[in-house]
């Protein structure tokens, strides 16, 4: 009987921070800008950790778990940062990832967080939980985003590319 309530108790607050917007929708590209999607695949253990995305130093959103964002870049040198970020203790100070990339014209880009788990058993005595993240091929990307809904950015530039 504990361990089911237990078992019921993970499962609830892993779900907590889920992505809840409309479902992935292509953007359209305009003119020779490019668009990068930033994604996060639904996941058992994930709702514990949600990381803050930056981009160009401005803070983009904050990655709920199933969730995706995305932003028009202009052709060119950008940087990409990831920080912790706690409900209860917000942001951390300084990024765990920082990125320079370059843009082409007219491309799509795609970023992936997630996290693996492994060493599962019943008995919750051996969980582990790794962290990955990075861009990955747009075949992958664009058939996995697929999975994800809308995460409105802080930093909303719809109208603009940065």
């Amino acid at each position: 009987m504990t361990r089911k309530f237990f078992i019921g108790i993970f499962f609830s607050l892993s779900l907590f921070g889920c992505a809840s917007g409309p479902s992935f929708t292509a953007v359209p590209q305009k003119d020779n800008e490019s668009v990068l999607y930033i994604y996060r695949l639904l996941g058992i253990g994930n709702g514990g950790e949600r990381p803050s995305v930056h981009l160009n130093d401005k803070k983009l959103v904050v990655l709920s778990d199933g969730g995706y964002t995305y932003v028009r870049l202009s052709p060119g040198r950008h940087n990409l940062k990831l920080y912790k970020y706690g409900l209860v203790s917000g942001e951390a100070a300084e990024p765990y990832f920082d990125m320079n990339f370059n843009v082409d014209e007219s491309a799509n880009y795609y970023f992936r967080w997630t996290t693996e788990t492994s060493g599962y058993h019943p008995s919750f005595t051996t969980f582990s939980f790794k962290n990955e993240y990075g861009f990955v091929e747009s075949a992958t990307g664009s058939n996995e985003i697929k999975k994800t809904r809308l995460i409105e950015p802080a930093l909303n530039n719809r109208q603009g590319s940065l």
